[in-house]
Formats: C-alpha cells, sequence, structure tokens
C-alpha cells in the first residue's frame, strides 16, 4: 500500500481534499438536518470528559468491595429472579440492576478499575444525551441542551462521577428518558399507526420497568407518562389505550416490591411507619442547602429558582405546563418522602437529591415569554455561579474521602514491600472502611486476580522496632498511609486506640449479612417498656465490633462493652456486653424482644459477620443469615 501511494501523481491528495471538500459544503451541510443535535451531544460529551475526568484515576471506593464480594457469591440472573438472593444484597431496596452492572464490568473489564469509571462516565454522558433527546421533543436544540448542560455542573453530579455504586442512577435516567420518549412518539402517532403506537408504548413500557429496577427514584414517573400523553391527546380512552402497557408494569412492580419487603419504604430507619412531620419537614427544607449553598448563600438561587418555575409555568397562559411541572414536582418529591424521615446527610450522600437536582434543571429549560427571555439567561448564569461555587466547596471533602478510599484499596491490593500490618481509617462507622476494602479484595482474589494473603489488621502494639517497620497506618495530616514510627506519638496513640476500643454499631432494620452463627444466645431480660441485652462472646484480640439490628423504632440508652484478657493466651478473650433498650410501652419491648438480633464482625476475616443465636435457623433472626448455599463458615474462626 505505501508503495502505491508513492506511485500517485504529487497533485491527487490535495485533489481528494477539494472533492471530499466540496461535497461536504454542497450536499452534507445544507441538507443533513441534524447538524445542532450532533453538536449538542458532542459538547455534553466533551464537558462530562473535562469536569469528571479525574474519576478515570480511582479506584474501588464506598460499596464497591461489598458488590464486588456479592458477584463472587450469586449468578447474575439470581439477581432478578430469585427473592431470598435479591433479598441479601439489596436490604430493603428493589434495585438488582446497580449490582448487575458490576457483572457487567467485571465480564468486560476484570479488575481494571479505570475501565469501569470510563463505562460509568459513558453512562453519564447517555443520561443527559438521553435528556437532551427528551425535551428535543418540543424545544429547539439550544433551549434543550440547557438542562443536561446544568445536570453535568451540580453537586451531585460531580459526587456521583466518582462513584461506581451509583451507575445505576444515571442508567435509570436514560432508561426512564427513553422511555418517555418512546411514549411520547407513540401517542404522536397514534392517529396514523396504531400498530406503531402499540410497539412504542411496549418499548416505552419496557424502558419505564428497567428504570425502576435501578432505582425507586423513577418509579413515580408513571405520572409523567399519564399526564404527557393526556396533553399531546386529551381523550381519556386514547390516553387509557396509549397508557395501559405501563401501567401494567407499574402495577407489576408495586406487587412485586411489596411481597418482597412488605412496605413502600426506602432506607434503613426510612418508611412509611416511621414519619414525623416536624423532622420530615426540617430534613425536606435542608435539601436546597445541599445544592445550592448553606444558610443565607442559598436563599438568591432558591428565589431565582422559584421565579423560574412561575415565569416558565404562567408563560403560555395555559394550564398545560401547569398541569406537566405538578406531575413532574410529584414524581420528584414522593421518593423523598420516604428517604427523608431517616434523617440523611444530604451532603455526604449527594446522590439522594439528584432527583431534585434533576428537577431544577429542567426548570431552566421552559421557555419564558418572548419580552423576558434576556432576563431568564441573566438569570440562568446567576444560578449557575452559586451551583458552580456550591460544588467548589463540597469537592473538596468529596476529593479527600475519596483519596481515603483509594489509599485503602491500593495498600491491600498493592502493599508496599516489607508490610505485614496496617491500622486503616475509621470512616462512616467503626468498621466500614475496613469491611468493604477486604471485601474488595477478597473478591479479587477468588477471581484470580490478587494472590498471596492480605495485610493483617495490627492488633497489638508493637513492643519492638523491626515490629513497628512492618506496620503502616492511615495519617489523617497527609491523607495517606506512613509507616507507624513515622506518625506523631499522639497520632500514633489515637490510631492505635482507634483499633482497640471495643465498639458497638446500630442497624435499624435488618438483612441477609451473615455467613455463620454461633452460641451462647445473648440474654435478654424485659423491664416495662425497657429491654436489657447482655452475654459475652470470644474474641481473637482487641477491638471487637458488636452490632444491633432490627432495633427500630425503639432507643439504645445505655451500652458497656468490657474485654476480660486471658492470662494464659493473650489473643484468646472474652468480651462481655451490657445494652439497655427502651420502648414506647411494654407491648413495644416485648416486640423488640422477638426481633432484635446481636452479631460481631470476624476479626480473621472482616468481610464476615457472625450472627450470636445459637437457634438462628429457627427464630427471626434468620433473616440475617445468608442463602445457605453461599455462607463460608469453614473460612470463618470464632
Amino acid at each position: 500500500m505505501p508503495g502505491f501511494c508513492h506511485r500517485l501523481p504529487p497533485w491527487t491528495l490535495s485533489f481528494v481534499c477539494r472533492m471530499v471538500s466540496n461535497f461536504y459544503w454542497r450536499h452534507v451541510k445544507r441538507d443533513w438536518p441534524y447538524w445542532s443535535d450532533f453538536f449538542a451531544l458532542a459538547s455534553l460529551a466533551l464537558l462530562t470528559i473535562a469536569l469528571h475526568h479525574s474519576a478515570l484515576s480511582g479506584s474501588w471506593r464506598w460499596d464497591d468491595g461489598l458488590h464486588l464480594l456479592h458477584t463472587t457469591q450469586y449468578s447474575w440472573t439470581a439477581l432478578f429472579l430469585d427473592p431470598e438472593v435479591l433479598l441479601s444484597v439489596s436490604g430493603n431496596q428493589f434495585a438488582p440492576w446497580n449490582l448487575f452492572l458490576y457483572y457487567v464490568n467485571g465480564a468486560l473489564f476484570g479488575a481494571d478499575a479505570r475501565l469501569y469509571y470510563a463505562h460509568h462516565l459513558i453512562s453519564l454522558w447517555a443520561a443527559a444525551a438521553a435528556l437532551y433527546a427528551l425535551l428535543r421533543q418540543w424545544l429547539p436544540a439550544s433551549r434543550a441542551w440547557l438542562a443536561p448542560g446544568l445536570l453535568l455542573i451540580g453537586a451531585p453530579t460531580f459526587q456521583m462521577a466518582q462513584q461506581l455504586m451509583v451507575g445505576h442512577y444515571l442508567d435509570g435516567l436514560v432508561f426512564a428518558s427513553l422511555g418517555l420518549l418512546m411514549q411520547v412518539r407513540g401517542v404522536k402517532a397514534y392517529g396514523a399507526s396504531r400498530g406503531k403506537t402499540l410497539i412504542l408504548s411496549c418499548a416505552g413500557a419496557l424502558l419505564y420497568g428497567l428504570a425502576c429496577l435501578c432505582k425507586e427514584i423513577y418509579v413515580p414517573w408513571v405520572l409523567m407518562w399519564l399526564v404527557v400523553s393526556w396533553v399531546l391527546m386529551r381523550s381519556a380512552r386514547n390516553v387509557a389505550v396509549c397508557t395501559a402497557p405501563v401501567l401494567l408494569v407499574a402495577l407489576a412492580y408495586t406487587i412485586a416490591r411489596l411481597l418482597l419487603f412488605g412496605d413502600a419504604g426506602g432506607y434503613y430507619g426510612g418508611g412509611s411507619g416511621s414519619w414525623e412531620p416536624a423532622r420530615l419537614f426540617q430534613s425536606m427544607a435542608a435539601i436546597p442547602g445541599a445544592l445550592l449553598g448553606e444558610g443565607m448563600r442559598s436563599i438568591a438561587p432558591l428565589f431565582v429558582v422559584v421565579l423560574a418555575f412561575f415565569a416558565g409555568t404562567l408563560a403560555s397562559g395555559t394550564h398545560v405546563r401547569l398541569m406537566v411541572c405538578a406531575a413532574a414536582l410529584i414524581a420528584t418529591l414522593t421518593p423523598l418522602v420516604f428517604l427523608a424521615s431517616s434523617n440523611p446527610p444530604w451532603e455526604l450522600h449527594a446522590r439522594y437529591v439528584w432527583a431534585p437536582w434533576l428537577l431544577m434543571c429542567l426548570i431552566w429549560a421552559m421557555p419564558w415569554s418572548k419580552s423576558l427571555q434576556r432576563l431568564q439567561w441573566i438569570a440562568c448564569l446567576f444560578f449557575v455561579i452559586f451551583v458552580v461555587w456550591q460544588a467548589t466547596i463540597l469537592r473538596e471533602g468529596d476529593q479527600q474521602r475519596e483519596a481515603m478510599f483509594d489509599a485503602h484499596s491500593r495498600m491491600l491490593l498493592q502493599p508496599p514491600e516489607g508490610v505485614r500490618y496496617w491500622v486503616p481509617a475509621e470512616f462512616n462507622s467503626p468498621v466500614y472502611l475496613t469491611f468493604a476494602t477486604y471485601a474488595a479484595r477478597e473478591a479479587l482474589h477468588r477471581k484470580g486476580h490478587v494472590e498471596g494473603e492480605p495485610l493483617e489488621v495490627l492488633r497489638t502494639i508493637p513492643s519492638t522496632p523491626e515490629e513497628h517497620a512492618v506496620a503502616q497506618a492511615w495519617d489523617r495530616e497527609c491523607h495517606c498511609f506512613k509507616p507507624l514510627l513515622t506518625l506523631a506519638p499522639a497520632e500514633r496513640d489515637a490510631a492505635l486506640n482507634r483499633l482497640h476500643a471495643e465498639r458497638g454499631m446500630l442497624m435499624p432494620g435488618a438483612h441477609p449479612m451473615a455467613d455463620v452463627y454461633t452460641g451462647p444466645t445473648p440474654e435478654m431480660v424485659l423491664d416495662g417498656n425497657r429491654l436489657q441485652v447482655s452475654g459475652s462472646i470470644m474474641s481473637e484480640g482487641p477491638g471487637n465490633v458488636l452490632m444491633l439490628a432490627n432495633w427500630f423504632p425503639s432507643r439504645l440508652i445505655a451500652s458497656s462493652i468490657i474485654r476480660e484478657a486471658e492470662l494464659d493466651n493473650s489473643n484468646s478473650q472474652t468480651v462481655r456486653f451490657k445494652i439497655l433498650f427502651e420502648s414506647t410501652d411494654p407491648a413495644s419491648a416485648s416486640e423488640l424482644k422477638k426481633n432484635l438480633c446481636v452479631l460481631t464482625q470476624s476479626q480473621s476475616h472482616p468481610y464476615t459477620y457472625i450472627l450470636l443465636d445459637a437457634a438462628a435457623p429457627s427464630t427471626a433472626c434468620r433473616i440475617l443469615l445468608t442463602p445457605l448455599a453461599l455462607r463460608r463458615p469453614a473460612a470463618v474462626q470464632h
């Protein structure tokens, strides 16, 4: 081929370039009607890369380790077909697509986290692109671009772009947007071809079902199917025909959800049974602060958003936009009502406000009246300034947490030469970070990506310089691991005390998480509306963690955990605990006694929990045991 090219006359390349250029300017540029869409989608891709490319350097963070471990325990089909497996991996959230993404990524990319994040960013761009495609059904390209463009610069998106565990939120938006787009196309084709309408409506219903399996926040979007169909058709009979497929899917989802969980609620401690109006209102009122800024800083941009909402709603002078906006508002707030009752930290888990942020972005896509359009762009620019300001403020804390997770993952997967022990940080709970990191390492080990034994958690204070030399601890100042000897004395003592403390955890609900069960069963004594729980367990060393599950809505009022070392064997110790709960009345305390479960974390295998119940298979606490075929009792020492 190179020889052939060298034999061509020197003017050939210039001639070919002129021909291609002439064809482009005379035909493609003039006749192709999608250039504006092409540039819109390309600019969204560039914006995604420019703002969020740092995710490509990430490692396993947050719940990644737990999800990776689950992929070694279950087949991917069991996520959708086996209720026991779904309960085991989801707790009380009906979102199997979350874990399914790890199966897909694992099959495609093995253990290369960079490619996982590349796929994640593609999903983020696809979510923005699908939203753009939906809005293009009514708006010109420049205005349809505004909502997905704003979506990419918000504080929730900056955080979610760095977390693989929220990929199902992004895919859910892709499915929901494309499903609604199919519905719109089907409704518009109703008069010309009812067969086409049926096909598109069924396709939209299927995509809606996938969105529901991604995350519960997309379930109320069925309202958008109904309202948009009514706006376009204005016939109850025709709307019923066109929305029948999606209504059937929504009904099937609701029945499956209630059969599995017995409630419509969401996160632990939430749900319809725990609503307190004052706490609910206080929690919901904090959402604008998480998106736009704390205190007075959020008032100005929030006022502008409200102004944009009314200006856009009333611009057409009809009730159509008002109806659509009301449906969007209900679809956004309904899932938050269930979640807000548990008073979650919105800024730490910004994915919780993904739906409100999406709604804010959509508000700016609504055209104002012609006389106010210049004012709309000025107001939008003012809004963007505050959004970027808030995102910049939150990014500092997010980056520190991301660096912490990355450092812990790399410490276990690629430990420095000669290091045998480590002292991990404590974050989110006494054992969360340790559990998640060991789970990631164990999952990759089972798949053959990691060999050898992992580092051991340091459980005894080193007595010689040689023992100090093979231990590293987390340094909060540099957000990195350092040799134990190089830490300041106060920091070193704090790290060791953190590991040696006897700690407890509270988990309001209960879902399968224990691989084994053992005795003795804790003793529970009722005294009116109070329940005293006491018992003892053998410990493999200092730093025992006790977990109390399924205690909500009672409250813990006193606890004591004492370790008694054996004189002849320092590694064999007895941990005695005494815990006091208070319920609203004696009947509630009696119910608590039936449901309360106690677990401890294995110290030799920190990704495993042990249920303290000698008769677990025949008691209420059996719900905490993972499916029998998947337990690994031989791997657990207790």
